[in-house]
């Protein structure tokens, strides 16, 4: 790999474990990424925002906070408010969303609430998926045997 110094000009970010990256383009298409793995060697792109959390703002509750459907909304509106291209946001957006923060340990709370809800939701979408898959499989085949 080259260094830090010698990559592409899009690819200047670094980012670590713990980091939300971000899309900046077309915000409502909710492209985010929450890096949960050693990533000290790695680098994106300029049109990914690197967040990073202090003591007081539990990442994963900033997540499900910047993801819900009402700030995407939002952030796409400032997006497609902006001369330019494509819908794109500015640090200066994020930066000035205003969020009322229950204590660190309520944070983590609420999120691993979230999480869990969130896993059954795609749990049950994976269990329909199977199922619809086998109603169609059972369908034909009683078809084609009555033919």
């Amino acid at each position: 790999f080259p260094s830090h110094d010698r990559s592409p000009g899009q690819a200047k970010k670094k980012i670590k474990k713990g980091d939300l990256l971000f899309s900046e383009i077309r915000p409502a298409n909710g492209r985010y990424a929450l890096i949960d793995f050693d990533a000290d060697k790695y680098v994106v792109s300029t049109k990914l925002m690197v967040l990073r959390c202090n003591e007081n703002l539990n990442i994963n509750f900033f997540k499900f906070y910047l993801t819900s459907n009402e700030i995407l909304e939002y952030l796409q509106m400032l997006a497609e408010d902006r001369s330019g291209t494509f819908p794109q946001i500015t640090f200066e957006h994020i930066s000035n969303l205003e969020i009322n923060l229950p204590p660190v340990k309520d944070q983590i709370s609420i999120s691993n609430f979230l999480k869990s809800f969130n896993d059954k939701i795609d749990l049950l979408n994976k269990q329909n998926t199977i199922i619809d898959k086998l109603m169609r499989i059972l369908f034909k085949n009683w078809f084609e045997d009555k033919i």
